[in-house]
Formats: C-alpha cells, sequence, structure tokens
C-alpha cells in the first residue's frame, strides 16, 4: 500500500454494510458509503476504467473488499474490425496486408540505414585510434589524431595523445642515457689507457732490464704504484657515479645537525691546511639547524670541494665555509684561488669534463667525475648546487637543502 500511495495512488476498504474506509493516498471514490447495487456498478465500471487500474480483493473471514487503485501508463490500442459481407472485402484485405508489408519494410530499412549511421560514428573513430596505437608502436609519435566523435571517443583520444607524448620522452630519455653510456665507456677507457700502459710498460723494463741499478728500480716501482692507484681512484669514481646515478639507489638519511655535522668534518682538514700554508675563514652559526642527511655519503661533496681547493691552488689561498637558514639551508663553499673560467659554468658538473691547459687536467689525478657525484649526492638529498659564477677571483659553490 505505501507503494502504491507513493506513486500516486489510493486505497480502500469496502466492509459487508458496504461503508468506505479510505486507507490513505488520493481517494479511490468520493463516496462514504454504497448501496448494493451503486456497489455492483463500481465493480463492473472498474473493470473497463481507461485511466486507472484496480485491484480488488475480498476478504471472506473479514467480510470486506479491499480496493486499489494506480494511475494506468501510457496506452496505445490498435483495433482493426474485419467485416467478410462488406463489398470488395478480399481486395481489401490485401491492399491492407501490402500496406502494411511496406510499412515494416521501410521501418526495418530506416532501422538498418540508421543503426549502420550511429555504428559508424562509433567504428570509424576506433579504427583511426587502432591505426594510431599501430604507428605509436612502430615509433611514430608525430602522427595525427583526428578531432571528433563522442564524449568517450574524445577523451579516449586524448589518453593516446598523451600517451604519444611520455613514450616520446621516455624514448628520447632513452637515447640520452644511451648516449651518456657510451660517452663514459669511451671516457674511462680512455682514461685508463695511460695509467695501464705506464704499468704494463714499467713491469717490462723491469722484468726485462737485467741488472738495472737499484735506483732504476725503485722509480720504476714507484712510477708503477703511482699509476695502479690513479687507476684505481679511476675505477672506484666510476663505481660509485654509476651506483649513485642507478634506480634502485636510496640514501639512508637522517635527522642530523648539519652545523655540527660540518664543524666535525673540517675540524680533519685544518691541520692539512695549516700544513699546506693555506688559510681558512668558517661561519657556522652556533644555534642548531636540522636536515635530513646520508652523513656518509653528504661527506663527499665537503670532501670534493675541499680536496679541489687544496689541490689547484697554491700556498696562502683562502678556503671559506659559511651555513645559513632562510626558506633552505644554505652552505657557501668558496676560495680565492685561480678559479675557473666562467664559459666553463655549466659543463663542471658533467661527467668526465676537465678545464683544458695547465689548471685542471687528468695529469694532475682528476676523474672528471668528482664534481659529477657531488651534483648526485645533493639531488639524492632532495637538495642542490651551483657553481656561483659572479665571483671576482677562485671557486665558489652553493649547496641548498631542504629543512
Amino acid at each position: 500500500i505505501d507503494d502504491i500511495v507513493d506513486n500516486g495512488g489510493g486505497a480502500m476498504v469496502v466492509n459487508n454494510q458496504f461503508e468506505v474506509i479510505q486507507l490513505g493516498g488520493k481517494p479511490v471514490c468520493n463516496k462514504k458509503a454504497f448501496t448494493e447495487k451503486e456497489w455492483t456498478e463500481f465493480l463492473v465500471s472498474a473493470g473497463n476504467n481507461s485511466k486507472y487500474q484496480y485491484d480488488i480483493a475480498y476478504n471472506e473471514l473479514e467480510e470486506y473488499w479491499l480496493v486499489l487503485r494506480t494511475t494506468k501508463p501510457i496506452t496505445l490500442s490498435i483495433f482493426f474490425t474485419l467485416n467478410p459481407e462488406a463489398v470488395n472485402y478480399k481486395s481489401t484485405v490485401i491492399i491492407f496486408f501490402m500496406i502494411c508489408s511496406v510499412y515494416l519494410v521501410a521501418l526495418g530499412g530506416f532501422v538498418v540505414f540508421y543503426s549502420k549511421r550511429e555504428s559508424t560514428k562509433i567504428t570509424k573513430p576506433i579504427e583511426e585510434i587502432a591505426d594510431y596505437a599501430e604507428k605509436l608502436e612502430y615509433g611514430d609519435y608525430n602522427a595525427n589524431l583526428n578531432e571528433g566523435g563522442t564524449l568517450e571517443i574524445n577523451l579516449l583520444k586524448e589518453i593516446m595523445k598523451h600517451l604519444a607524448v611520455e613514450l616520446n620522452s621516455k624514448e628520447e630519455l632513452q637515447k640520452n642515457e644511451e648516449a651518456k653510456r657510451m660517452l663514459l665507456v669511451s671516457e674511462i677507457s680512455h682514461d685508463l689507457k695511460n695509467p695501464l700502459a705506464s704499468v704494463q710498460g714499467y713491469s717490462e723494463m723491469l722484468c726485462n732490464g737485467g741488472a738495472l741499478a737499484q735506483a732504476k728500480q725503485k722509480e720504476y716501482a714507484q712510477m708503477i704504484h703511482s699509476n695502479a692507484v690513479r687507476a684505481n681512484e679511476l675505477l672506484q669514481s666510476l663505481f660509485t657515479y654509476s651506483k649513485l646515478g642507478s634506480a634502485g639507489y636510496t640514501p639512508k638519511l637522517k635527522k642530523l645537525d648539519i652545523c655540527e655535522y660540518t664543524r666535525l668534518i673540517f675540524s680533519e682538514y685544518i691541520p692539512r691546511l695549516e700544513d699546506k700554508g693555506f688559510k681558512y675563514e668558517l661561519n657556522i652559526p652556533e644555534s642548531e639547524i636540522y636536515v635530513n642527511i646520508d652523513k656518509v655519503l653528504f661527506r663527499r661533496i665537503y670532501d670534493n670541494l675541499i680536496d679541489n681547493s687544496i689541490k689547484y691552488n697554491a700556498k696562502g689561498t683562502t678556503i671559506k665555509l659559511s651555513i645559513c637558514q632562510a626558506e633552505c639551508v644554505e652552505i657557501h663553499i668558496s676560495d680565492d684561488g685561480i678559479g675557473i673560467d666562467d664559459i666553463y659554468a655549466n659543463k663542471i658538473f658533467d661527467p668526465f669534463f676537465r678545464v683544458d691547459g695547465d689548471v685542471r687536467n687528468s695529469q694532475k689525478g682528476g676523474s672528471g667525475l668528482g664534481l659529477a657525484i657531488v651534483k648526485q649526492v645533493a639531488i639524492l638529498h632532495n637538495g642542490s648546487i651551483e657553481y656561483l659564477c659572479e665571483q671576482k677571483a677562485g671557486c665558489g659553490f652553493l649547496i641548498r637543502l631542504p629543512l
């Protein structure tokens, strides 16, 4: 009853005295009671009512009628009346069925035409997308995909275009990585060639030299040792650079006070600096500044930059290190030595890059990977490093780390 009431219908009960009790919804009738004749007429007319549908049930035990009334849905009725005694009956029937046949054929043709047209709207764009996907498979990322179609088809086309951009980007990245790998092999092979050739040459002289003077033997042994050390350093640098650049490498970050950490590391360099006649200036806050770093890995930044300043500069050079806190932690490391030409500012972090001439070259032991490793370490700490070109003299580097 609740469903009938909710959908605009009504319900009533008629007892054995023909009295009406409305149960809810729209009133089924306007009477409060029926006579026996009126109730009979109501039952007859309820079955022929074209507007409403009546469901009537009689409860023999309680002696009452339950009447449910609902609104009929739209109904289309077609009636045919055939009179066999009419004039031209047979011809009329034939014409009627011919008309029906023509109508059904026309309706069927329309359905086929409409279905084909609508299916074309879907199949044609899908065929275009399939062709586009095949072009992507063969590396044609600049192929065109026509606009137009349903909302869903357009969404699919946008996804395919985005996929093409992503695939093109990944392929370019893969080509760049392959070029870097080829350069890596070429450069390390070139750098290893000289020390290994020296080791081979001097060892052959020791083996075939006969009665060499003791001084010569010691000289050749020292040359073999120094070239072996250099080859080992090159391989160690290559291993570190490859390890830090691998996808699965994750630094062991830990919350540390960068000020105290820096003071401890720099204190280890003080005896060496004083022994070589270098000056130094520190500007590190007394307050604690916490960052997340891998203390073993991050030390490579300090070691590389300070070692470079000592290795390539003369006695009397001043090395400066300062730390300040703004939106991030900024670490400045600089010297007032011979410096690097500004034209190399965009290249010094490239693997195997060395400044030409006698300033910094492979003969002084540099592998060309030191600053490239420093940059990787900074990135692994969610930070950055840049070369300060605006310095009037010497070299300057700025490392930024998130708090």
